[in-house]
């Protein structure tokens, strides 16, 4: 089974292994995309045209790792109505983003 490192969403979703393989069971979500956090945990982002279509850069920006970026797309479909729901090339430019801060993802990954 790959390694899905330790920033993947699945990292603390247990696996199942049937008839000798090993696979993914049922996401777990993290509690902050379960109930939306308090706004001092959650931060405001402004897309630039660079940036446009690019939630791995803002993730890269915000949380200093690219594969992050699943809690961008999770945390805007589940919170609010900007376009995450619709992932494919999300963020349009101009769009403002929310995000939980550091404080509350990081720890929800050990």
């Amino acid at each position: 089974m790959a390694n899905f490192g330790n920033f993947s969403r699945y990292r603390s979703t247990p696996k199942i292994i049937e008839d000798g393989k090993e696979t993914i069971g049922v996401w777990k979500e993290p509690s902050y995309i379960k109930t939306k956090p308090s706004d001092s945990n959650i931060g405001v982002y402004q897309v630039r045209k660079s940036k446009e279509g690019r939630p791995d850069l803002i993730a890269n920006q915000l949380y200093g790792n690219t594969k992050l970026s699943w809690v961008l797309i999770a945390f805007n479909a589940a919170h609010y109505n900007n376009g995450a729901r619709n992932s494919l090339n999300w963020p349009l430019a101009g769009t403002t983003i929310y995000y939980p801060v550091e404080s509350i993802v990081f720890p929800a990954l050990d």
